[in-house]
């Protein structure tokens, strides 16, 4: 399918929203899923090619558009999503991906988000946001600093406005945070969720992240039917 690159902006230290323009077309998709995106010509040499993989962050009722963040690197691929011209078509697959909250499990949930893996868990939050579902959310977010902490705000304030929400912020190497630092392992989650063997898990984040959270998660003695994970690789 093609499409428009409509809007660029920076959210977070090294770290930007990027919105693509349906131009009318249909796209139903479910909040957890992505899409694969191939830009018409790279800038800068890639051996990876034109194309990358990206989870949708907008909810499904923003209708003709597409928006997905992504963190900035020196690849060929990033550099040149960052620096070409809006308005250059590019192209867009068909949406992909099972990560999602299951209709027919009401367990609380625990979402444990490491870096730009949060990207799944807002378009979930917002889609549960606009259609008032109330179900029993902790959101751990970890992250080294604030300032690489996209969407921020907008979840601080999600957190203050439903009471069924509550978001837990780990920034493991900011010396300016007061709150919590430590790394999301089996001590962490204990801390904050004592019911875990009542809960659904999900995990997003790089590979090692999500490996490593999974790992203390099954040490707890959970199953892995109560565990749905999603990798972030860098490039």
């Amino acid at each position: 399918m093609k499409v428009v690159l409509k809007d660029r902006q920076t959210i977070a230290d090294g770290t930007i929203l990027v919105e693509l323009d349906l131009k009318g077309q249909e796209y139903n998709f479910t909040p957890g899923q992505y899409f694969f995106l191939t830009l018409p010509e790279l800038l800068y040499e890639d051996a990876k090619g034109p194309m990358r993989h990206f989870t949708i962050v907008n909810s499904p009722s923003q209708k003709g558009i597409l928006q997905f963040a992504t963190r900035l690197t020196d690849s060929g691929y990033k550099k040149t999503l960052n620096e070409i011209a809006l308005g250059t078509e590019v192209e867009i697959s068909n949406v992909l991906g099972i990560f999602g909250i299951p209709k027919d499990n009401q367990k609380p949930i625990v979402m444990i988000a490491g870096g730009i893996g949060i990207t799944p868990f807002v378009s979930m939050l917002r889609d549960m946001h606009e259609k008032k579902e109330e179900r029993n959310i902790r959101l751990f977010y970890s992250n080294k600093l604030k300032k690489q902490t996209a969407f921020l705000d907008e979840l601080q304030r999600m957190d203050l406005a439903d009471s069924n929400m509550n978001l837990i912020l780990t920034l493991t190497d900011d010396p300016n945070w007061a709150g919590e630092t430590r790394i999301i392992n089996g001590e962490f989650i204990r801390d904050y969720v004592p019911d875990y063997n009542d809960c659904l898990f999900m995990i997003s984040g790089p590979p090692a992240m999500v490996e490593a959270v999974y790992n203390q998660l099954m040490g707890l003695g959970l199953s892995n039917l109560d565990i749905k994970t999603e990798n972030f690789a860098g490039y």
